[in-house]
């Protein structure tokens, strides 16, 4: 669009329409771990599985029997080291109280994180990696905490296309 000689570029701005939306949550663990966890709960153990059957593969066979040890010993350290490390999504839920109880806000202009000793807000530009997982949408924005919205209420909210097309374009994908 050009307007006296000076050219203006309508990219995507001009898609996204001006809004607010909040949630207001009140994790469990075990929300906050299947939410936050690097591997989705239901693929692990067929991953694993997969993992301890090739072992097994290769150690009847004399050239592959030290790959078969290897493949072993990554699949216990991988079984066991979840519960043995201090550094897992339960851990961080668990010294974290401020994670608990949180009330999350998305604008057309800005994403929050508010509780009760805790306020944070950035733009869209800090945004790094977003993710939706279990009818949840996850926004990781640098240097504050995550964002977990139920896509079900954005949906209802009628800003779930929005909220999504931002993320799309100021942060990748997590995983691809």
């Amino acid at each position: 669009m050009q307007i006296f000689g000076a050219e203006f570029l309508l990219g995507d701005f001009a898609a996204v329409n001006s809004f607010t939306h909040e949630q207001k949550k009140k994790l469990s663990q075990d929300d906050y771990i299947t939410i936050a966890g690097l591997l989705e709960r239901r693929t692990r153990p067929w991953r694993l599985a997969l993992v301890f059957a090739l072992a097994i593969a290769c150690l009847f066979w004399r050239y592959t029997f030290v790959l078969g040890l290897v493949l072993f010993l990554i699949g216990l350290v991988a079984l066991l080291l979840p519960g043995l490390l201090p550094a897992g999504a339960a851990s961080t839920y668990r010294d974290s109280p401020l994670l608990q109880e949180l009330t999350y806000r998305v604008t057309d202009r800005e994403l929050s994180v508010l509780g009760t000793d805790l306020q944070c807000q950035c733009g869209w530009k800090n945004l790094k990696v977003w993710r939706e997982r279990d009818g949840r949408l996850m926004l990781s924005p640098n240097g504050m905490p995550q964002i977990f919205l139920l896509v079900q209420l954005l949906k209802e909210a009628g800003v779930y296309e929005d909220v999504l097309a931002l993320a799309r374009q100021n942060a990748r994908e997590f995983n691809k």
